[in-house]
């Protein structure tokens, strides 16, 4: 994404080098045909990527030069002052108007969209019988256009320093498709120790647990209080380790800083929580050399062998697997999607049979509720839970509008005949206040999914 920066300064230093005010017309034109058209270009891949940051993260956004280029002085030396030319009142309004008339609002489109570039080209040539372009005019479509690209520049800002918390966990596979390689360590170790007990596998998770603290990969993660170190989960002693590794304050230190990125599993298996790590990962990132990257993908994939054989030993450790967790999810979703088979005769003729399909991987997949979603869909809410997912989505307006609670309540039954249907009415009604943040969510990610089909990836 770098070469945003070479087009914004591309496009900085043709603003930087007008014209010269004895230019001809021919000249004048093209200078002016050219910043226009790179100003649309620019603008319109700011607004793709800051689309694309709602729904992902992106690291070589991080590389935009943003405190140069939202900096006013960065674009004001050059076109707040253009050159003096003589122009009759006449013959300036004229020009302006000429060239103005061309260029969109800038409300809801780009300073010159495609259509109006076409216009704006056919303006230029009827200035063929002027001498010069209109300094103030031309002053006016930079203005319009410096305008657009600076408000573009804040938004996209905003998203690359402050990403939706679930996008977060979308970082782990950028890392390891850039990062991971086959490491034989892990294989070795069990090959010398032959058949690893599970007292063999906690003490390797322990040492692999010191390796990386040793390398200082939290180094930029705030300092912990002396209660913090004192409550600290993460209790490893030498007689843990290996003989030589030192065991220090230093080093219990660090031990508190990633008890805030983990958690223990019946005393037995470390569980990441990406979300929380990969925000420490991205707001750091700029500060962070390859080997960082490399141990602690290679930490995380020696993690997931160390607890496939745990596992094997302790079967009800299985649940803590990777694996085991998308299984789950995987039959939850083709749950859920079962249970609103019966809605999709409601669609309106407008709505594609599948969103409702789409909606629900996007909510327990890929949404900043996915966590609620899924306890809830899991437990002993799952009916009301139900229920208030039926009423989120008649306030998208995806429903024909003759269909009300009771045609609701009659569809559910046929996949929850285990609640009476006149529960199910209640339900539906209740929900409509009790579930508001699903609603909101359910409001603001339709317009989306309408437009453009979610995509489903097991990342999240």
């Amino acid at each position: 994404m770098l070469y945003i920066n070479e087009e914004i300064e591309q496009l900085h230093q043709l603003i930087a080098s007008p014209p010269d005010a004895a230019a001809t017309g021919f000249f004048s034109r093209l200078y002016a045909w050219g910043v226009l058209s790179l100003f649309n270009r620019v603008n319109n891949e700011l607004e793709t990527l800051s689309e694309r940051l709602d729904t992902s993260i992106d690291l070589d956004a991080l590389g935009i030069k943003f405190d140069t280029y939202c900096d006013i002085d960065y674009w004001t030396p050059y076109w707040s002052k253009p050159p003096q030319r003589q122009w009759s009142s006449e013959n300036h309004q004229t020009a302006i108007n000429r060239m103005t008339d061309y260029l969109p609002n800038g409300k809801k489109e780009y300073l010159v969209t495609p259509e109006v570039l076409d216009s704006f080209k056919t303006a230029m040539h009827q200035l063929c019988d002027e001498e010069k372009i209109s300094a103030r005019a031309l002053g006016y479509a930079l203005d319009e256009g410096i305008s657009k690209i600076q408000q573009l520049l804040y938004e996209l800002r905003y998203k690359v320093e402050n990403p939706e918390l679930h996008l977060y966990d979308k970082l782990w596979v950028t890392l390891f498709d850039t990062y991971y390689e086959y490491e034989p360590n892990y294989h070795e170790w069990y090959q010398e120790i032959g058949t690893p007990t599970i007292e063999d596998l906690k003490a390797k998770q322990k040492q692999e647990i010191y390796n990386l603290l040793k390398t200082g990969f939290f180094r930029f993660a705030k300092q912990p209080t002396g209660g913090e170190v004192k409550r600290r989960k993460m209790i490893i002693g030498e007689d843990d380790l290996e003989v030589g590794c030192l065991v220090d304050k230093d080093f219990e230190t660090e031990c508190a800083k990633l008890d805030r990125y983990v958690e223990w599993k019946e005393n037995s298996i470390l569980t990441i929580n990406y979300e929380r790590l990969g925000q420490y990962i991205y707001k750091n990132y700029k500060k962070f050399d390859e080997d960082d990257f490399i141990n602690i993908v290679d930490f995380d994939a020696t993690m997931d062998l160390i607890h496939e054989d745990m596992a094997r030993l302790k079967p009800n450790l299985a649940q803590y697997l990777k694996r085991y967790q998308e299984h789950q999810l995987e039959e939850l979703l083709n749950d859920i999607k079962k249970v609103f088979e019966p809605f999709k005769v409601f669609l309106k003729e407008s709505i594609r049979p599948t969103l409702i399909d789409e909606y629900l991987e996007k909510l327990l997949f890929d949404s900043e509720i996915k966590e609620e979603a899924k306890k809830k869909l899991s437990g002993q809410s799952r009916n009301t839970y139900c229920c208030s997912i039926v009423i989120a989505l008649s306030f998208a307006y995806i429903f024909k509008p003759e269909f009300n609670n009771a045609n609701y309540a009659n569809a559910l039954h046929q996949v929850i005949d285990s609640v009476e249907k006149k529960n199910l009415e209640r339900y539906l009604k209740d929900s409509k206040i009790s579930n508001s943040t699903l609603n909101n969510w359910t409001t603001l990610i339709m317009g989306d999914l309408k437009a453009t089909p979610f995509s489903w990836s097991k990342t999240g």
